[in-house]
């Protein structure tokens, strides 16, 4: 494809994806309607200029070989997003009800940006992923640390968890060896985990089966790693979503905010001495130290959360700064 129509398209998209970032309903109250009504305006506007311009590269291309480059499903997912984009325009933002339509048609809209994604890697120039707040997610999240912790203290050794995890991976492996080889079947996956599953869930690897590698991965690990990795994910994450998404104004590296790191910092650590209270008694310095360790490389993990999954590298990272502290202490 064209590299300056790639370029176009790049720009274009992450526009996009900063206007969803503020349709999100946790930003509702700290972003104007006029605001958000003059962008939608200037961002429907490029992209109908975008897709002629891509009417025109595909008419051009008369010997076909435009059957080479993802041409035609990135003018339709265009095509799509600009139809979306000028409902969106048609929306009254001074109407009570203005925030049902802005809703509907950013959830809509997510997964139209979710297509263009992918066809941008596709092109080797990819473009953020995009997490819109899912309470429902949140609380499953809370809920499955909970559960996990649970198993750890009702099993009568710690070596169980390994098949334990063993056997929760191979489920998830077999239902994503499943989803890609049958598009009835990803339809049932995604459709039954729809409430909890963020929009490139759709296409890529979901987060269960990475979070499966890192619990198989920290059932080989000494138990009280296990124990902070597990409530250092199962909590601090989340918070430190809802809180960034909301109240983030200081940008961080990884679409990150300073306000959701120190969130994820202190809830992380409160949530690991807990966990470690109740399942591994150690004396309280040791006990808050493991735990601010095991929350700040955590901290660190979620920076790098997109390779491959903040599922995988934030226990991982977690359970490396619980052993550093432990091995300091000479516990380890």
């Amino acid at each position: 494809m064209e590299p300056t129509l790639v370029l176009e398209t790049k720009s274009f998209a992450l526009r996009l994806y900063s206007l969803l970032r503020d349709l999100d309903p946790s930003r509702w109250g700290s972003v104007r309607k006029q605001t958000l009504k003059t962008r939608i305006v200037e961002l429907e506007a490029e992209v109908h200029a975008l897709y002629d311009q891509m009417q025109g590269v595909f008419h051009s291309l008369e010997d076909g070989s435009h059957k080479e480059y993802p041409l035609t499903a990135l003018r339709e997912t265009l095509k799509q997003v600009g139809q979306l984009m000028t409902q969106l325009k048609a929306v009254q933002l001074d109407d009570h009800l203005s925030y049902v339509s802005l809703y509907t048609l950013s959830k809509r809209l997510q997964k139209a940006y979710q297509r263009l994604s992918v066809m941008m890697e596709a092109c080797q120039t990819p473009i953020p992923h995009l997490r819109p707040t899912n309470l429902t997610r949140s609380v499953f999240h809370a809920a499955n640390g909970v559960s996990i912790l649970g198993m750890i203290a009702a099993v009568p050794s710690f070596g169980w968890m390994f098949w334990i995890a063993l056997a929760f991976l191979v489920f998830c492996v077999a239902t994503e060896t499943a989803k890609r080889f049958s598009p009835e079947v990803k339809a049932k996956v995604m459709r039954i985990f729809a409430p909890i599953a963020h929009p490139h869930e759709y296409d890529k690897i979901n987060s269960a089966t990475w979070y499966g590698v890192a619990l198989l991965l920290l059932s080989l690990m000494p138990l009280p790693l296990g124990i902070v990795a597990v409530a250092v994910l199962g909590f601090a994450d989340p918070a430190a979503a809802l809180i960034g998404r909301k109240y983030g104004k200081i940008p961080m590296p990884g679409n990150r905010t300073l306000e959701g790191s120190l969130t994820f910092f202190v809830v992380g650590t409160l949530a690991a001495s807990i966990s470690l209270s109740l399942m591994h008694p150690l004396p309280l310095a040791t006990n808050l130290l493991v735990s601010a360790a095991a929350a700040l490389t955590g901290a660190l993990g979620e920076y790098l959360g997109k390779y491959p999954d903040d599922n995988l590298s934030i226990p991982l990272a977690s359970a490396g700064g619980a052993a550093l502290a432990l091995m300091g202490l000479g516990l380890l």
